[in-house]
């Protein structure tokens, strides 16, 4: 989500403008190599220190640039220069060093920790932690050598803080785990087009082919800087084969940067300008109209689905570098005819197609929209030449008022296939609730005018009495997105840290809507809850939950815990779908199997009673380590807020990232020995079979076809379609044209 700076500058900026007047900032002037103080951190002795007591409003800190960071209330910065001496202390054990903060709430400080030198100079960020509390960590794997630790006063009234530098220890490589043994991944993104990383997943399935498969993620570009500087566009995959084999269609919709200038946005620019590998740095080389602002220019969040007459979508959160930092906007794309023959001539996605924009530099001053979903109702009969209406949804932040702001859940609707969307966005969450993230939209399966949306409020954790808790909330709507239900309450949470202890990677508690064949609904979410076992770091664990409503959301059940392991290890990043025989399939990240609940599996969980009870499926044959050259946000490391996930009756099919090729592949070498290498996130899916009620290739036993009769190729099996029946001269040709890789499914 979002840009370094920008994205936590405009999300923290709602916090402070419930808790105080908005303050006129006055930026001060680059600051010279300096620091508040200096100490030394070892394997046997933490350093600790106090931060002075002042008032800061430092709304519009860059992590990037390090600016403004001074003395006055508007840009209040304190720094620590850290000189960490590990010794030998890595050559026997893994881990690093972890820098917090702590103060007392409402108080809001951030964490940013930078490589330096003796003399305090700030090098590239390593360690980032801008959660809208007084409580901040970031761990740094392997520390060694000098560290400048900023502290920003965001939003802080006469306080100071308490800060510790302290080594913790943990296992060098992930544990090699054969029981159970886990299954075989399948690279959707291809490593040899340099893409650095990929991250946050989506992927949906045709719903009246079911081999065909759209998934979409984060591609960050391919300038060395990409990471530490968190750029990057979207980019898309797709499988003509259920899943078998997936193409890595690259970024979407980027042209060349004459194509899209600065003076073309947000109204008139097509597509999005492409960076330049070659310009490396944030600075005056990327200030536009000279300069590299396609590496500025960020598109985010993708979302993606199907209509019933074979039509594939993506939504994208539009980020043009305006000078505000804000400004940012929803876009869409269509694809008509997802196929071979359309990869090959290069017709794929659309021409940018704007939902929601912000033209003048006032507005793009005022608003910014942010975390977005959309859903087509596909209810009512398939391929009969009409689309069913469309709904987009996304958190939007704004001025604060008397009866909202500074964020609210608004929506929008498209009744011609998304081709244009006409309307002004809609506000779903009351005013009041101030501060609302992560809204997830989905149609209904039996009534093409209803639609369900549930979002995360979070003011109540800022609230006195509330012991810190989130609650989730919903709203629905039938007459096809014009008007909504006045919100209900659906699960009070505790929410998950902004970072685990100890780690680096930024969490949210993200809900997740599954709708089933007779309107049942099912909510999926991570939780804090209470360690079961003693040992624990913050005496604290995370678990996957779900709750149910039979009633169209009028209520819902209690919580169940969807995870079945009695341990302190953490579940989290959910994502639920149903499929039409009304089977629940929920996957999310899982650390059971690691003894310091660090490195992270992937997991399935499948119940055919409601959610009453589960059967889990280890899918990853090795963990895998978040720390490996990780995309630095302004909030945290980012392994992504949500992954993606395929379901029907006979498949279930993951679509994730992670980084288990950077291991040592002689650790498994009948899963990974001939797959590429790569040191960054990767695109990765599994295939994991319904194999009571489907064949070994997804064929339905349960009823045969009259009349019809496959036919055969060797052995006996009916012939696999899609990618799996391109002849080798039209697979190397493809290869040739998109840098594919071509393989079986191994």
């Amino acid at each position: 989500m979002g840009h370094p700076g920008r994205f936590s500058t405009r999300r923290r900026s709602a916090v402070l403008g419930v808790f105080a007047a908005a303050a006129v900032l006055v930026f001060a002037p680059p600051a010279a190599a300096q620091f508040d103080r200096q100490g030394t951190v070892t394997p046997v002795m933490p350093f600790t220190w106090t931060g002075p007591v002042a008032t800061g409003h430092n709304e519009d800190y860059d992590p990037a640039s390090g600016e403004p960071c001074g003395k006055t209330e508007a840009d209040y910065c304190d720094v620590t220069l850290v000189n960490v001496q590990a010794g030998d202390f890595f050559e026997t054990s893994g881990g690093g060093v972890e820098f917090s903060i702590a103060d007392t709430p409402p108080n809001d400080f951030d964490l940013y920790v930078y490589a330096s030198d003796a003399a305090g100079t700030r090098g590239a960020l390593v360690g980032a932690s801008a959660g809208p509390t007084d409580v901040e960590s970031t761990a740094i794997i392997n520390a060694s050598g000098y560290y400048l630790v900023r502290v920003i006063y965001w939003d802080v009234t006469a306080s100071g803080y308490e800060g510790r530098a302290e080594f913790f220890r943990r296992a060098k490589f992930p544990p090699d785990v054969d029981r159970p043994r886990g299954l075989q991944d399948i690279l959707a993104s291809n490593p040899f087009k340099g893409f650095r990383s990929h991250s946050e997943m989506h992927a949906a399935q045709s719903p009246i082919d079911r081999r065909k498969l759209i998934a979409a993620s984060k591609f960050y570009n391919r300038d060395p800087d990409s990471l530490p500087e968190y750029e990057f566009k979207l980019g898309s995959y797709l499988s003509l084969d259920y899943g078998r084999r997936w193409l890595d269609l690259g970024q979407t919709n980027v042209c060349p940067q004459g194509q899209a200038p600065p003076g073309s946005w947000p109204l008139d620019n097509t597509c999005y300008p492409g960076d330049d590998p070659a310009r490396e740095g944030t600075g005056p080389e990327d200030v536009p109209p000279g300069g590299d602002f396609g590496e500025e220019y960020i598109v985010s969040d993708p979302w993606v689905d199907w209509d019933d007459e074979g039509t594939a979508y993506l939504m994208a959160l539009d980020a043009p570098p305006f000078p505000s930092g804000a400004g940012w906007g929803m876009s869409f794309h269509r694809w008509t005819t997802p196929s071979l023959f359309d990869v090959l001539i290069g017709r794929t996605w659309s021409d940018r197609i704007i939902i929601n924009a912000y033209e003048t530099p006032e507005e793009q001053e005022l608003f910014l929209d942010d975390k977005n979903t959309f859903a087509v109702n596909n209810a009512g009969r398939d391929r009969d030449g009409r689309t069913g209406i469309m709904v987009a949804c996304w958190g939007q932040n704004g001025p604060v008022l008397a009866d909202r702001g500074p964020q609210q859940v608004v929506c929008e609707r498209s009744t011609n296939g998304g081709r244009t969307w006409p309307d002004e966005p809609t506000g779903v969450s009351p005013g009041l609730q101030r501060l609302v993230i992560a809204p997830h939209v989905m149609g209904d399966t039996r009534d093409p005018n209803t639609f369900y949306v549930v979002w995360l409020e979070y003011l109540s954790q800022f609230l006195p009495g509330t012991a810190g808790t989130n609650t989730y909330y919903f709203s629905k709507s039938t007459d096809g997105g014009q008007t909504w239900s006045a919100a209900t309450p659906v699960q009070t949470i505790v929410p998950l840290p902004n970072t685990f202890p100890r780690q680096s990677f930024r969490n949210l508690s993200i809900p997740i809507m599954g709708v089933g064949p007779r309107s049942e609904l099912y909510i999926v979410y991570a939780d804090y809850n209470p360690a079961p076992l003693p040992g624990d770091v913050d005496d604290m664990q995370a678990d996957i939950k779900i709750t149910r409503s039979l009633d169209g959301g009028a209520t819902w059940s209690a919580p169940r815990k969807v995870n079945q392991d009695t341990t302190n290890a953490d579940q989290f990043q959910p994502y639920i779908r149903v499929t039409k025989r009304g089977q629940l399939d929920v996957f999310f990240f899982d650390r059971r199997f690691d003894p310091d609940n660090f490195f992270i599996d992937n997991f399935l969980a499948r119940s055919r009673d409601g959610g009453a009870t589960w059967k889990e499926t280890r899918l990853s044959h090795d963990m895998w380590d978040p720390s490996i050259n990780p995309p630095i946000s302004g909030s945290g490391e980012f392994i992504g807020d949500y992954q993606g996930l395929i379901a029907d009756d006979c498949y279930a099919i993951p679509f994730v990232n992670d980084t288990h090729l950077a291991n040592d592949p002689d650790r498994d070498p009948a899963f990974d020995r001939f797959l590429p290498r790569s040191p960054f996130q990767e695109a990765i899916s599994y295939r994991v079979p319904n194999r009571h009620q489907c064949g070994e290739h997804g064929h339905h036993k349960a009823k045969k076809l009259k009349g019809r009769k496959h036919k055969k190729g060797k052995k006996g099996k009916p012939p696999h379609r899609g990618l799996a029946s391109v002849t080798r001269v039209e697979a190397r040709a493809l290869a040739a044209k998109h840098q594919i890789i071509v393989g079986a499914e191994r």
